[in-house]
């Protein structure tokens, strides 16, 4: 019988869902970005304390709830930015989005909720092995593009990469050019 956890968006790539696995703590020099983890949830319930799944529903969490995510990396200005290897010897972090980053936050905006406390509990193992969203993914062979290609990149949210680019596509179009 499967535990039942919570199986977070940034797990639907892999089959934790469906194939067994063991939850191991493992030494902070083998953490590293796209690792499986699983983190229960703590802390005083706020409107941030939901879990987007697999599917994308959307489901409240509840404190004690084990839910399996992965350590990476959020640069949200005016949100909240985070990043796993500011993770504490005591192994408190945040859920950074609802899908499943799992982080210590280090900037918030006050306008925000409190994000979601977790407590590390352990990392996927399968096999003694660690998971890693990298198991679960083959590599793309390059892709050479016959048109051109324009890349709209930002600092942030709200920084005006949409506008921009419904700007940039307008005016192409208006110049005739198929887009």
């Amino acid at each position: 019988m499967l535990t039942p956890y919570v199986f977070t968006s940034l797990t639907r790539i892999a089959d934790l869902d469906s194939t067994g696995f063991d939850v191991a703590e493992l030494p902070r020099d083998q953490w590293a970005d796209g690792d499986y983890v699983v983190a229960t949830v703590t802390g005083t319930l706020s409107s941030l304390y939901r879990f987007e799944l697999t599917n994308g529903r959307i489901v409240e969490a509840m404190e004690g709830t084990p839910a399996v995510g992965a350590f990476g990396k959020r640069a949200a200005t005016l949100e909240a930015t985070g990043d796993w290897a500011a993770i504490g010897p005591d192994g408190s972090m945040e859920a950074l989005t609802s899908a499943g980053l799992f982080g210590k936050a280090l900037s918030v905006a006050p306008t925000l909720a409190r994000l979601m406390s977790l407590s590390y509990s352990g990392h996927v193992v399968r096999d003694g092995r660690k998971l890693t969203m990298d198991d679960f993914v083959s590599p793309t062979p390059p892709t050479h593009f016959s048109m051109p290609v324009v890349l709209l990149i930002g600092t942030s949210m709200s920084a005006g990469k949409t506008t921009t680019g419904r700007i940039i596509v307008h005016e192409l179009k208006r110049a005739g050019l198929r887009v």
